[in-house]
C-alpha cells in the first residue's frame, strides 16, 4: 500500500484553521507537530486566519471567576480557574483592565495583576510593588518590539511593565494633564502610543458636551466606542464610534437608544456596548443600573441595528452574577513565556490604548 504525505505547507495551513484546543492536542501528535504549533510564525498566523474568517471569538465574564461563552450563540459556558483566587471559597473581586490578542489582564483588589490566556490557560504573575494609588491602567500589544505592556498612571508619574523585561520602569514623561481636570468634570479622551509611549488627545465630536453627558470609552470589533448618557432629561443614550483614529470627522454615531427609568428599577440606566454579532446586525449590550456597590445589576441585552429593537437575553441572564464585567475575545496560542528579542513583527489592530480623564 502507498503511503501519501502531505506537504508541510498544507499541514500548517490545515492546522491554522484549526480551533486552539484542538491544537493543544494536536501538539502530542509528534515532534514536527509540537515544533509547528509552538512556533511564533504559526501563533501569528493563527490568529489572523481567526480574525479574517471570524472564528474563535469568545465572550468572556469576570467576577470572583472567569466564564466565556462560544461566540455568538452564547451557549456551553466554560469556568477557567482565576490565577489570582487566594482559594477555592475566597470572596475576592477582580476586574479585567483589558482584553487582548487573546489575553486577559486582571487585577485583584489588593493590587495583584496577572495576565492569562484563556485558551491555553497559562497565566503570568506580575511583580508586584507598593508606590501608591494609580489612577488608570491600561493594557495593550506593541508590534514594534512584540511585547505586551500594562501602564499604570499615578500622580506624579508613569510606570510600565513590559513582558518582555518581565519588570516595571518609570517613563521619563509622566502624565501630560493635572488630575483637577478630572475632579472638575472635564473630560477628555487619552491616546498612549504602545510604541513610542508618549500620550495624546483624541478629539470628540462637537456634540459631546461633557458637562451635559456623561461618556463611557469603549471598544466596538476595531473601533473606538464612546456611549454618551444625557445627565438631565430622557434616559437617553448615543453610540458613537471613531471610524478612523484621531480624525474628529469620522466620528458616526450609530444609534441612540432610550430606556425609560420605571423599566430598570427607577434607575438611570447606563448602557456599555460590549461587542457586535459576527455578522454585524447586532450589538450585545451590557445594561446597568443601581447605584454603586452591591445594589447595581447588570443585564445582556442584544440590539438589532436595523430593527432598531432590544432582544432580551433571559436564559444567559440568569446564569451570571448580578454585576460583571465581560468583553470578547480571540483564543489565541499566545504565549506568556518572557519572549526574546526579535525583529520589528507585523502590525496588529492594537497598538494604541485609551483612557478617559
Amino acid at each position: 500500500m502507498e503511503i501519501t504525505y502531505l506537504p508541510p505547507e498544507l499541514i500548517r495551513e490545515t492546522l491554522s484553521r484549526l480551533p486552539v484546543r484542538s491544537l493543544l492536542r494536536f501538539r502530542c501528535v509528534s515532534n514536527p507537530f509540537c515544533s509547528t504549533i509552538d512556533g511564533d510564525d504559526f501563533v501569528k498566523h493563527h490568529f489572523s486566519q481567526s480574525l479574517k474568517n471570524n472564528v474563535n471569538f469568545s465572550l468572556v465574564f469576570t467576577c470572583a471567576d472567569i466564564v466565556f461563552y462560544q461566540y455568538d450563540s452564547l451557549e456551553n459556558p466554560v469556568l477557567i480557574e482565576n490565577p489570582l483566587k487566594t482559594g477555592p471559597n475566597a470572596k475576592d473581586s477582580f476586574y479585567p483592565i483589558g482584553f487582548c490578542n487573546g489575553l486577559i489582564c486582571l487585577e485583584r483588589t489588593d493590587g495583584y495583576t496577572a495576565f492569562l490566556n484563556i485558551a491555553t490557560r497559562k497565566h503570568r504573575i506580575l511583580p508586584c510593588f507598593e508606590d501608591g494609588i494609580h489612577y488608570f491602567q491600561m493594557f495593550g500589544y506593541d508590534p514594534s518590539i512584540h511585547d505586551y505592556k500594562l501602564i499604570r498612571v499615578f500622580r506624579t508619574k508613569v510606570m510600565v511593565y513590559s513582558l518582555k523585561e518581565n519588570a516595571w520602569r518609570k517613563l521619563k514623561k509622566g502624565f501630560p494633564y493635572p488630575f483637577a481636570i478630572s475632579l472638575l468634570g472635564c473630560q477628555m479622551v487619552m491616546r498612549f502610543g504602545l510604541s513610542t509611549e508618549e500620550f495624546d488627545e483624541v478629539p470628540l465630536p462637537d456634540s459631546l458636551l461633557p458637562n451635559e453627558n456623561y461618556l463611557y470609552l469603549a471598544m466596538l470589533g476595531e473601533f473606538l466606542c464612546v456611549a454618551s448618557y444625557c445627565v438631565q432629561g430622557p434616559a437617553t443614550t448615543d453610540i458613537w464610534v471613531m471610524k478612523d483614529y484621531g480624525i474628529k470627522d469620522s466620528w458616526t454615531k450609530l444609534f441612540s437608544l432610550f430606556l425609560p427609568q420605571d423599566r430598570l428599577m427607577g434607575s438611570i440606566p447606563k448602557v456599555v456596548p460590549v461587542a457586535y454579532s459576527l455578522n454585524r446586525d447586532n450589538i450585545l449590550l451590557k445594561i446597568i443600573t443601581g447605584y454603586t456597590g452591591s445594589s447595581q445589576s447588570t443585564t445582556l441585552v442584544w440590539y438589532d441595528l436595523k430593527e432598531k429593537k432590544i432582544d432580551m437575553l433571559g436564559k444567559l441572564n440568569e446564569t451570571l452574577p448580578t454585576y460583571f464585567y465581560g468583553g470578547t475575545i480571540v483564543e489565541t496560542l499566545v504565549s506568556l513565556e518572557v519572549v526574546q528579542e526579535k525583529k520589528k513583527e507585523q502590525q496588529t489592530r492594537v497598538a494604541q490604548v485609551f483612557i478617559f480623564v
